[in-house]
């Protein structure tokens, strides 16, 4: 293993360890969005459930279901935020994890060539060692 493609390999390892960082990253985040949307469902219904309205309803009773209204509104929208922040962070970072599985592969391209070469480099060393007669035939 000649000392480029040594190199190349560790920076490949490199990179592979930075790409199962992302990896893990990115389905934090995915796992993040899906509780984000899940919540926001939650409150959508619950929203609803609170604007029906069945039998009398007492002052106190409007008043209450105001505040809740008013309350999960905020609570929606607060969701709604954190769901498109997140999402925004989860395209970014599969963005990097392609972007390093892209310059893996270049690195491991690389790798092989320097590889091609380190062997060629070796027998045409050997190649050069061999006595001049051995090639040649008597006649």
């Amino acid at each position: 293993m000649t000392r480029k493609e040594h190199l190349l390999k560790l920076l490949q390892k490199k990179e592979q360890l930075k790409m199962q960082r992302q990896a893990s990253a990115v389905g934090s985040l995915a796992q993040q969005v899906d509780e984000s949307q899940s919540l926001l469902d939650r409150l959508t219904n619950l929203q609803a459930e609170n604007r029906e309205i069945g039998g009398l309803i007492t002052p106190h009773n409007l008043r209450s279901r105001s505040w809740y209204g008013r309350y999960m509104a905020e609570q929606q929208e607060l969701a709604q935020n954190r769901l498109e922040f997140l999402a925004e962070e989860l395209n970014g970072a599969r963005k990097q994890l392609a972007k390093s599985n892209n310059r893996n592969n270049i690195l491991d391209d690389r790798r092989l060539d320097a590889r091609l070469e380190g062997q060629e480099a070796a027998e045409k060393k050997e190649d050069d060692l061999m006595s001049p007669r051995q090639g040649q035939r008597r006649v």
